[in-house]
């Protein structure tokens, strides 16, 4: 099987990790592991190939190629994420897939958007969940629909999650959306609003764009859609429901991260189950109450194993990670929002993950591609 690489990122860090995740891929080829091919079904249908390959070991690096048997990374390598390609909507390549908007943090320079992801439904993009810097753009290299959304799922207001928001909503004026718009989010404490709030203070007549106030406000002649603002408590330990839309059923739960409000989420639609943890230390085990039997796991890794402190009231350490997966059966775990201090230790965090978990492992990618199946 032949597999594109992505376009290198313009961060040297980035370009040497390529190498050894590609290295990665070929050794478990070798040894006859199952891959899923990312976003290069997006390709085809575009008929717009990426033409390059992926490099032997010999080319990307012989440790890289020793280590990954043992890791079992699944090949789901995106591809035209330098903006520069025509990249066909994932909802080509499976009936229900997600799509990473945004595989990053809030660093400047990690070469990826802030977290995002997109959700594909019968090749309808029907959910976003997160809306960090350059996720906008990723949305329309994604071809992503904005008239079809059927709602935006906050799971904490931090900038790298959240600051999108204003080019969303703007940007849906000119696609000439009609429908209102649901936005669920965490209610908030001293250090972040609740998402109503934050709302307001954004789009709100004395907030940072009024003239977007229409679209908070009562219907009025300019015709604007709404957004609609639900808050979700985080002050208990169970989880809430709701019906999003025909068919379209979301979850919360609260989660520790540090002392801000935060949600993990759980999307049940079309037989599958969909669970991002967002971001967390996981302290409680909270995720638990979503992850077990879910179809993908999203897990954001921020941190290594090495973490302490405040870094690990906010993070999960990837032996946390692979264990959630392992206890929850997952039928695949996404590793997102990869910061530079997990950039630089890959193969170790690989490694602590599967020490526990066994399941299918792929790392995220901007632009990438993953069927729920």
């Amino acid at each position: 099987m032949v597999l594109s690489s992505v376009l290198m990122r313009p961060t040297t860090i980035r370009a040497r990790l390529r190498g050894l995740v590609n290295g990665l891929a070929i050794a478990v080829a070798c040894s006859a592991a199952t891959f899923s091919s990312g976003a290069n079904a997006a390709n085809t249908a575009a008929n717009t190939p990426v033409n390059k390959t992926v490099n032997t070991a010999a080319d990307t690096g012989a440790e890289a190629s020793a280590d990954s048997a043992a890791l079992g990374l699944e090949a789901t390598i995106a591809s035209g994420s330098d903006g520069g390609s025509a990249v066909a909507h994932c909802g080509a390549q499976s009936p229900l897939a997600v799509q990473v908007l945004g595989s990053g943090g809030p660093e400047l320079t990690d070469g990826a958007a802030s977290s995002g992801y997109l959700i594909w439904l019968e090749g309808e993009s029907v959910l976003l969940v997160d809306v960090g810097p350059g996720t906008a753009l990723r949305f329309e290299q994604a071809g992503g629909d904005y008239n079809a959304l059927r709602g935006i799922l906050f799971s904490h207001l931090h900038v790298d999650h959240s600051a999108a928001l204003p080019a969303f909503v703007k940007g849906g004026f000119f696609n000439g959306r009609q429908a209102d718009l649901p936005i669920f989010g965490p209610t908030g404490n001293a250090l972040l609003p609740a998402t109503s709030v934050f709302l307001q203070r954004l789009f709100g007549e004395n907030g940072v764009y009024p003239y977007l106030a229409d679209n908070l406000d009562p219907p009025s002649e300019s015709g604007s859609y709404q957004l609609r603002a639900t808050d979700v408590d985080v002050s208990g330990e169970g989880v809430t429901e709701f019906a999003l839309a025909s068919g379209i059923a979301v979850s919360a739960v609260s989660v520790p991260h540090g002392p801000l409000p935060a949600l993990a989420w759980r999307v049940d639609l079309a037989g599958r189950s969909i669970v991002f943890s967002g971001d967390t230390s996981n302290r409680g085990n909270p995720l638990a109450a979503l992850a077990q039997d879910a179809d993908l796991l999203v897990m954001h890794n921020a941190v290594p194993e090495t973490a302490s402190g405040a870094a690990h009231r906010l993070h999960m350490r990837p032996s946390e990670i692979g264990r959630v997966a392992a206890a929850g059966e997952v039928g695949q775990l996404l590793i997102s929002h990869r910061m530079e201090r997990v950039l630089t230790a890959e193969v170790d965090v690989l490694r602590e993950i599967r020490a526990v978990y066994k399941g299918k492992l792929s790392i995220a990618e901007d632009l990438g591609c993953y069927p729920v199946e």
